[in-house]
């Protein structure tokens, strides 16, 4: 019983490290456009990651986005250079827009918050496995745009 609690508490951990990373680089990223505009964000993406490791950038929509139906303009711009430079983004956006009606839309966010609500959550997951597995090919590697 010892070691599946052991087990547990490293599997916890692990997952908390992954979150940690993932919120650290969105972050990052963000913090990257701002200061360095959208095409040297995508430069220093890009040489972070390195020449051997492929990556995609999942774009979040805001809740202005979401409920207006369009991207913000910076939030264009970089999904644009993204694109540019060959890294097409998971942009789910459309897919949550078509999944979702315009006057049921406000029900999946926290009524003072820009985050959604778990229900937000789980069509943003599926909108985001759905395109992951649009862009795998053979050997589980990013097919190629």
């Amino acid at each position: 019983m010892s070691e599946l609690k052991d087990f547990t508490v490293a599997r916890g951990r692990r997952k908390a490290e992954l979150s940690s990373a993932v919120a650290t680089a969105a972050i990052a990223i963000a913090a990257l456009l701002i200061a360095f505009g959208a095409s040297e964000a995508v430069r220093r993406i890009e040489r972070i990651a390195g020449p051997q490791r492929s990556f995609a950038v999942v774009s979040h929509p805001t809740r202005v986005e979401f409920l207006y139906g369009r991207n913000t303009d910076q939030h264009q711009e970089m999904l644009d250079a993204l694109r540019a430079a060959g890294h097409p983004p998971i942009d789910v956006l459309p897919r949550l827009l078509a999944t979702v009606p315009a006057g049921e839309r406000t029900a999946l966010y926290w009524p003072r918050d820009q985050h959604f609500k778990p229900d937000g959550y789980r069509l943003f997951a599926e909108a985001v496995q759905a395109e992951l597995a649009a862009r795998m090919g053979a050997g589980n590697r990013p097919a190629p745009p």
